[in-house]
């Protein structure tokens, strides 16, 4: 964790997120390293696996020009791609847009889509369990 997220977790503690103020700032923060991720790899936005070669007994992931001794390793760095991630955010943003907008519907039937959405958010943000914002309530 770099400065700035040891900053931003120590704001938002101070003032304990929602579970949507959560889910949004990770989005946010998945979305703010995968375009770092472009900027550094040439603006390419896809990211394939290659070897070894004859020059190479390594597995390379391109576009980011790293080598990693393992097949399984480069394959997953590779699947993960910026583009991955950044379709990856978009659809979790829909997802909480979704849980907001039935929890503004106020009706019975909100209620309930509402609760199970609420369960949706939940498994969305036990990835970040390791976060320190994160609350164990949460928890699926």
């Amino acid at each position: 964790m770099d400065g700035t997220e040891q900053t931003q977790s120590n704001t938002d503690s101070a003032r304990k997120l929602s579970l949507t103020e959560f889910l949004l700032a990770r989005i946010d923060e998945d979305e703010d390293a995968a375009r770092a991720a472009v900027e550094v790899a040439d603006k390419q936005h896809a990211w394939w696996v290659d070897g070894p070669g004859s020059t190479s007994d390594k597995w390379w992931v391109y576009a980011t020009g790293e080598n990693f001794q393992h097949k399984a390793v480069a394959d997953h760095i590779a699947r993960h791609d910026p583009a991955r991630v950044l379709r990856e955010c978009e659809a979790k943003r829909r997802i909480v847009a979704a849980y907001l907008a039935e929890r503004r519907g106020a009706g019975t039937t909100a209620i309930y889509v509402g609760d199970a959405l609420e369960e949706v958010l939940g498994d969305l943000a036990a990835p970040y369990a390791n976060h320190p914002d994160y609350r164990q309530e949460w928890k699926p």
